[in-house]
């Protein structure tokens, strides 16, 4: 799962602009309204948003923002 506290890693490196797109299209993936996303929300969410990213490529975006992944 990702929860959408991790993007701070992310946000803190763009403008504002940026950082609400990407907190915007969390929310379009976050289904559930839990503040988390899980792999298949992922993947549907980047379809939804024209992106047909390759099932291991998913995986790898999964993992790197991981809540057990830390920096």
């Amino acid at each position: 799962m990702v929860d959408i506290s991790r993007l701070h890693v992310i946000t803190e490196h763009l403008i504002v602009e940026e950082t609400v797109g990407l907190k915007e299209g969390f929310k379009l993936m976050d289904t559930n309204n839990k503040g988390k996303i899980n792999i298949d929300e992922l993947r549907a969410g980047l379809h939804k948003l024209g992106h047909q990213v390759p099932n291991l490529d998913v995986q790898i975006l999964m993992e790197a923002m991981s809540t057990n992944y830390y920096i």
